[in-house]
């Protein structure tokens, strides 16, 4: 059975994360990215979709694939749940790929993820699915996608309520630093080690 390969990019807006994730997606054949906002660089050297089963097709065609999924984009909340959900099924349906959520607090529910989106990060291995996330609010990222994620890139924080969050992760004293690290600069966490480190790396 394939480990688990969930990953966390985590901090304010404009310090690399999504630069980081995009970075060691790379390394994938067949990614799908979820586009909340409509980010240029989400979308480059990727299809860009926003229609349901113009995405299943895409995807079910099989072989290597990037597809930037802008169906939840500028959509009210419960819709953009609901076309959140449809992509995590089709993902789930298919497997053999690599799902990123970009703003994943943007899908919390009552704090809990939407169901298939807590069944990939849960058991995506099983499906050979790997999951990357990133979000500018830690503390309001379901705790389902934290606590399982393999490693956790820790950019420049501000808001106190989410350095309190990082405290309980990697500790008071380097979360006192999280407020002041350079961009592209990260604390990456993994069972058993902190580093710091200057993005890009793999």
């Amino acid at each position: 059975m394939e480990q688990p390969d969930n990953r966390a990019f985590l901090g304010v807006g404009g310090v690399g994360k999504t630069t980081l994730a995009l970075h060691q997606a790379r390394h994938f054949a067949r990614v799908l990215i979820h586009d909340v906002n409509g980010e240029a660089k989400l979308s480059a050297g990727a299809t860009v979709i926003s229609d349901p089963h113009q995405l299943l097709d895409t995807l079910a065609a099989g072989g290597p694939v990037r597809v930037c999924w802008r169906g939840a984009a500028a959509k009210p909340e419960r819709q953009r749940i609901e076309m959140f959900e449809w992509a995590n099924d089709v993902a789930w349906t298919l497997g053999n790929m690599l799902v990123i959520w970009d703003e994943l607090d943007r899908y919390n529910v009552g704090g809990q993820l939407p169901d298939t989106a807590d069944v990939i990060v849960n058991s995506g291995r099983h499906h050979d699915l790997r999951m990357f996330f990133t979000s500018r609010r830690p503390a309001a990222v379901p705790r389902a996608a934290t606590a399982l994620a393999t490693r956790r890139m820790i950019f420049q924080t501000t808001e106190p309520v989410d350095v309190d969050y990082y405290r309980k992760i990697i500790g008071a004293e380097l979360a006192e630093r999280v407020p002041t690290l350079p961009a592209y600069h990260c604390f990456e966490v993994r069972a058993g080690s902190i580093e710091l480190k200057c993005a890009p790396f793999d």
